[in-house]
């Protein structure tokens, strides 16, 4: 099998030498003791879904995460566009560009008046910053409204 199989990799300084092992991360050699982050929308243990991943796994066990240690990519990327969706519906509600928005320019998001942004208010913000949501998909409003 090919040693680097076609998978989504954010390369954070990653060294791998000419077997397809990661040798060092961010310029420092791997550190056995430490606990990596990795992201994969496979599973870990199937050496099918990662040859080398999955045939480390199974010859050291101990090493295997648990089911509550990581977080599925999908609810990371849901997370990281909303940030970024909501510092975009900021900096455009916030005309003076001061950093704070004031009475004047938080009422231009709480459409109500009710001191609160609402999922209705918050759509309509998206679709101001060029953004449309499907009508009645919530995923990307309630990410953003966290």
């Amino acid at each position: 099998g090919h040693a680097n199989p076609g998978y989504m990799q954010i390369d954070d300084g990653i060294t791998v030498d000419g077997e397809g092992y990661v040798t060092h991360v961010r310029g420092e050699p791997i550190d056995e003791e430490r606990i990596y982050r990795v992201a994969s929308f496979k599973s870990l243990e199937r050496e099918r879904d990662g040859e080398i991943i999955g045939k480390e796994l199974a010859a050291h066990p101990e090493r295997m995460p648990g089911e509550d240690d990581g977080v599925q990519c999908h609810a990371l990327l849901v997370g990281h566009w909303a940030r970024r969706l909501w510092e975009r519906i900021y900096a455009l509600a916030d005309a003076d560009g001061d950093g704070r928005l004031s009475a004047e320019e938080f009422a231009t998001l709480d459409l109500d008046g009710s001191g609160r942004i609402n999922r209705k208010e918050l759509k309509h913000a998206i679709a101001r910053a060029g953004y449309e949501t499907f009508s009645g998909e919530y995923t990307l409003v309630e990410a953003v409204l966290e």
